[in-house]
């Protein structure tokens, strides 16, 4: 199932979710590889994309299950390769198609992902499965919106599928549900739409808002994600605003029938050095990564670049005070004067 490069990386297990070059590495050089566990489409481009090999075209597909018409193939073969354990948890998509226009995006994904790892568990997946259980969740935490869409996760799962397959109801209950969304969220990565398809969709959005005054807010980054993938061979590695890798994807488009991440290096690295990843946009400003840091994963980062971005901030803070201070000073001159 997994494809690391184990022979240059070596897993702190004292550190957690760590791993060290055991020796130098030129820029570019792929320190880890695995294949995709579990993969689900942003509910945005459900048609545009493969859900076998996550294959991403800006044309709807024209293969689809005929059973729940809810999962599109780019090809005959990913769709005969899908169909054989999808078949297991069609009923709860054809649920969820009645209910999709009535909920937003992030409960469809959280739905989806259930719905997917109970596929695994099904139909007998279990090297998968027990895949994703090998990180631990611990500090994280679920939002309230996100405890939501676990219980209508389970409600669906046991309206469609507890009828006609008793094994569901043998580990499907909210604790689990909550359990695998908790340890989606440190094993779960984004897959980003093609570069060329990604900046078409900046640019127009550019335009849009340029023709637009009343469009404030911009781009959406959630617009360019095409769909959802976890690696947990890929999650072992810690989090850095300044990190030293980064992941490439290669999907169906490259005669693959399955999505393969891998970390490469983003620079010459000395033997010792720690792999990292960033968990965030690099272009965030520090007060957001730091809040969406603690938020989703229950940590604030120290990394070099944070800690001399605190710094700006608290400068920014005092000079910005000592401004206000010094106009409020100002007023009060001139109303004596008034006066």
């Amino acid at each position: 199932m997994s494809v690391p490069v184990y022979d240059i990386i070596e897993l702190d297990s004292n550190k957690g979710r760590s791993g060290y070059l055991k020796c130098d590495i030129q820029a570019g050089t792929v320190v880890a590889s695995d294949i995709n566990v579990v993969n689900y489409p942003n509910k945005r481009y459900t048609s545009n994309t493969c859900h076998n090999c996550m294959k991403f075209t800006n044309e709807n597909l024209s293969f689809m299950c005929p059973g729940c018409n809810m999962k599109f193939y780019c090809s005959e073969k990913c769709g005969s390769i899908h169909q054989i354990s999808h078949s297991t948890v069609c009923n709860a998509y054809n649920a969820l198609k009645s209910t999709s226009n009535s909920i937003d995006s992030d409960t469809y994904s959280i739905i989806c992902y259930v719905i997917e790892v109970v596929c695994l568990k099904l139909s007998n997946q279990n090297e998968k499965y027990e895949s994703l259980f090998k990180q631990t969740n611990k500090g994280i935490t679920l939002t309230i919106e996100e405890k939501n869409a676990c219980q209508l996760a389970l409600d669906l799962l046991v309206s469609s599928i507890s009828m006609v397959n008793d094994k569901l109801m043998e580990f499907c209950n909210i604790l689990w549900i909550e359990d695998i969304i908790s340890k989606d969220k440190c094993c779960g990565f984004a897959i980003m739409l093609p570069p060329k398809t990604r900046f078409s969709h900046i640019s127009n959005n550019a335009n849009n808002a340029s023709n637009n005054s009343n469009n404030e807010e911009g781009l959406d980054i959630a617009d360019c994600i095409r769909g959802y993938g976890v690696f947990p061979e890929l999650a072992l590695f810690n989090h850095s605003c300044i990190p030293t890798a980064a992941r490439w994807d290669v999907d169906g488009t490259n005669g693959f029938n399955q999505l393969i991440g891998s970390l490469r290096a983003l620079y010459d690295l000395p033997a010792g050095s720690e792999i990292t990843l960033s968990y965030v946009p690099l272009e965030w400003c520090y007060a957001d990564r730091q809040e969406y840091l603690y938020e989703s994963y229950g940590f604030k980062c120290d990394c070099d670049r944070c800690i001399v971005e605190a710094q700006y901030e608290v400068y920014n803070a005092e000079e910005e005070e000592s401004n206000n201070n010094n106009n409020s000073n100002n007023n009060n001159e001139n109303e004596d004067m008034n006066d």
